[in-house]
């Protein structure tokens, strides 16, 4: 499978903008916090890091607040709170395109960073070498040499 140029400086750029702006997204929602990572409990690290997936959606479209219930919403019992918060999951999701997730592009672009910066080459190259071993990785696993 070969790529051409302009498409992949086309990924690298969507991919960077993407990171970048997740980066920005994780940012606020880390000062809405009010507290730094290692200030956080294991409660508290695993609710922000939750709270975190559920609201980003890919290309930068996030949903600031998750079927987050209004004042007099919250005053009602537990059971219909739920069901309240239920409804409006199943309509956010919807509309939902699946495909790539930008957590994997970015984990991807993380990949292929760390290997051109390992290599000292560029990122298209990196990507290139990516797209190869992730091809390798797939026969093996068609050979059932990976569990």
């Amino acid at each position: 499978m070969k790529i051409t140029r302009e498409a992949l400086k086309a990924i690298v750029k969507e991919t960077m903008i993407e990171e970048s702006e997740y980066q920005e997204f994780f940012k606020r929602a880390l000062e809405k916090a009010g507290k730094s990572i290692p200030q956080m409990s294991d409660n508290e690290k695993k609710a922000f890091f939750n709270k975190i997936e559920k609201t980003w959606k890919g290309r930068g479209a996030k949903k600031e607040e998750v079927s987050e219930l209004s004042a007099a919403q919250k005053k009602l019992p537990p059971a219909l709170q739920k069901a309240i918060e239920k409804k409006d999951g199943k309509k956010k999701d919807e509309s939902v395109n699946e495909g790539v997730s930008t957590e994997e592009k970015r984990i991807a672009m993380l990949a292929v960073r760390k290997q051109a910066k390992y290599r000292n080459v560029s990122l298209e190259s990196a990507i290139q070498d990516q797209i190869n071993a992730l091809m390798e990785l797939k026969r093996d696993a068609k050979r059932g040499k990976i569990k």
